[in-house]
């Protein structure tokens, strides 16, 4: 007889303490340009349990790979560059969320609110841009009205049953994008083109002539 298979160790929950320091020191790394404090790695934690504790926070550039952040409230948070790859967002707040930038490739957002989020791409400085990756990432049923998605690659996406009215979609990267019964303005494959990608904070997009 086999034995079954071991159950997977459960994600690493912070306590609130440990999560207000984390918190405090990547708001001195960012305001001093990476110079002093902690670049906020939170790769892999549960951080289910924080509530409203990130609403409006400075989150730019963390890193937040496979980490749980389902029904966590992000509104109006600053994640410019931050890694969400493979992240648990299901049913997560975002509304206002500035996510310019950011990586969410494979991640799960499933009923989340992203009303309003600014999804376009990060300019360093001219001639110098990263796009936001949204490539597989499932987001069904989620409520993107009036998000700012230009030049996002969302090729492979799950928007099944998405709101999408009032997006910007220009210049959006829609390659085999599952739009079955999503609620749109115009279809997106008559308005845009798709694009050559350069994926993620890693590889610069070439300027438009």
């Amino acid at each position: 007889m086999t034995s079954p298979a071991p159950t997977p160790p459960r994600a690493h929950q912070p306590d609130l303490a440990a999560v207000v320091d984390a918190l405090r020191e990547h708001d001195v790394w960012v305001h001093s340009e990476c110079r002093q404090g902690v670049r906020l790695d939170w790769h892999g934690l549960d951080l289910s349990h924080l509530s409203d504790v990130l609403i409006g926070r400075t989150l730019v550039m963390m890193l937040a790979r496979c980490s749980i952040l389902t029904g966590t409230r992000l509104d109006h948070a600053l994640l410019h560059g931050a890694d969400l790859s493979y992240a648990d967002l299901r049913a997560g707040r975002l509304p206002g969320a500035r996510l310019l930038g950011a990586r969410l490739t494979a991640a799960c957002l499933s009923g989340a609110d992203l009303r309003g989020a600014r999804c376009a791409p990060l300019v360093i400085h001219p001639g110098r841009t990263f796009c936001t990756d949204l490539s597989g990432a499932l987001l069904r049923t989620a409520d993107l009205r009036d998000a700012d998605l230009r030049d996002a690659n969302l090729t492979g996406a799950d928007l099944r049953g998405a709101d999408l009215r009032g997006a910007n979609l220009a210049g959006a990267i829609l390659t085999d994008t599952r739009l079955d019964n999503a609620l749109l303005d115009d279809p997106p494959n008559r308005r845009h083109r798709p694009r050559p990608f350069a994926p993620g904070l890693g590889t610069p997009v070439k300027p438009r002539s």
